[in-house]
């Protein structure tokens, strides 16, 4: 069958459509397969190929913003993913839209000759008692309301290890990776993508613990002892109800998301934030 790209664009954005024809055109002239989604083979007036496909592929291309990465990296398995960047800051989408065609047909040539591409791992997490997908940012056990009313009440080891006892909107535990996104958003720190590491974070925390970085094999369990339910949210994209008391414990997922970075501008992404 040749090499296999799947796409994945922005459907909201004309500018991620015509480049994703764009790029389907020239894997499609070298005698290439291209696959889509079912909402870009809309937009684009193709096929669409299932979800539960796209690990097969060789290649996944990704349009957008992080919310597009996210949701194909959701399918992707162990697939490269190759982000162009359309959003506002680009930390997982490193390739500028200018630079889009040529960098896919280079990574396509490399694919076709058997070359390595240039790949680093991202680490994933998953929480038990709660079905979510495994995060690449982030997973969230929050209160259903933000606020004064009805805080969590939780218990929190690390490692086997007693943390803190505390009441607060919600707990945040973020991958390196998603330490520039939400959880920036609530005041915890910044890692390194080259730092291997997990941040937890307190979401409007009565007592006011700081945020803590972890080693990323670290095991957190967080003991929730009210209010009567609890939402757990992945990557701002799966969510769950869970009852409460429950106990969950939030760790590094067995498997990871093959980002291609062809650049780094992670500095330079960084001034987008100030």
């Amino acid at each position: 069958m040749g090499v296999v790209v799947a796409i994945f664009a922005k459907q909201e954005t004309p500018a991620a459509i015509d480049l994703a024809t764009e790029i389907a055109g020239l894997i499609e002239s070298s005698g290439q397969v291209v696959w889509f989604d079912p909402l870009t083979a809309a937009a684009t007036d193709r096929s669409p190929t299932p979800l539960d496909e796209f690990a097969a592929a060789d290649l996944i291309v990704s349009i957008g913003g992080d919310g597009t990465f996210l949701f194909a990296a959701a399918t992707a398995g162990s697939t490269p993913i190759v982000g162009v960047n359309l959003g506002e800051v680009g930390f997982l989408n490193a390739v500028d839209p200018a630079d889009a065609v040529e960098t896919v047909e280079r990574l396509l040539g490399d694919l076709r000759a058997g070359d390595p591409l240039p790949i680093r791992s991202l680490d994933r997490l998953a929480v038990t008692g709660a079905a979510v997908e495994p995060a690449v940012n982030e997973i969230v056990i929050q209160a259903p309301r933000r606020g004064a009313v009805d805080p969590l009440e939780v218990v929190i080891d690390v490692d086997g290890q007693r943390y803190l006892e505390t009441t607060a909107d919600g707990v945040m535990v973020a991958t390196s990776t998603g330490s520039s996104a939400y959880n920036l958003s609530e005041g915890g720190p910044l890692i390194h993508p080259a730092v291997s590491g997990i941040v937890l974070t307190l979401m409007a925390d009565r007592a006011h613990h700081p945020p803590i970085v972890l080693p990323a094999a670290a095991l957190v369990q967080i003991a929730v002892g009210g209010p009567e339910h609890v939402v757990v949210v992945s990557d701002g994209r799966t969510r769950a109800e869970v009852d409460v008391p429950q106990t969950m414990t939030v760790a590094r997922h067995g498997t990871s998301v093959s980002l291609v970075e062809p650049t780094q501008h992670y500095f330079e992404a960084l001034e987008k934030l100030a």
